[in-house]
């Protein structure tokens, strides 16, 4: 009897917080600006690929006043890549040691992030109006003008 309890405690425990996560807001812990790439760092983005595009569409207006991203080229080009924060930044080792990290120059110390957070890009290619998302296990979605509904592309 004593097992059940403590069993039904640890599932229940577990469900609240899987609940938590799920439902906890996506937090931008910074944004960078590259040569032909804009970068947000995040924590808690959605999971499914609709709540990211939504996500996106619901926030991008804020985060282009926020932030000035994107920044399209002359020819309207642009490309913007959400990374998970992970485990936070990290200092850019002396040596190789076996890491694939992501750095960034406009900070000075603890500049890099682990490369396996890649979570979506969103793309606008030259002298179109089509929005183009994908995903990071390579499902690609367009919006073809940005009033109209997205669809899948593969």
């Amino acid at each position: 009897m004593f097992k059940k309890k403590i069993i039904l405690v640890l599932l229940l425990l577990t469900s609240l917080y899987g609940v938590w996560w799920l439902l906890a807001p996506v937090k931008i812990i910074g944004v960078h600006h590259g040569m032909a790439h804009n970068y947000i760092l995040v924590k808690n983005f959605p999971i499914t690929d609709q709540k990211k595009i939504s996500w996106w569409k619901k926030n991008n207006q804020e985060i282009k006043r926020k932030y000035k991203i994107p920044t399209p080229n002359p020819s309207n080009k642009f490309t913007i890549v959400i990374w998970d924060i992970g485990s936070g930044y990290k200092e850019m080792p002396e040596t190789d040691q076996n890491s694939d990290l992501l750095c960034f120059a406009d900070i000075k110390k603890k500049n890099c992030v682990e490369k396996p957070g890649l979570l979506m890009k969103i793309y606008r290619l030259p002298y179109q109006s089509k929005i183009f998302y994908e995903m990071n296990d390579g499902s690609l979605y367009y919006q073809p003008a940005e009033t109209s509904e997205t669809r899948r592309i593969k």
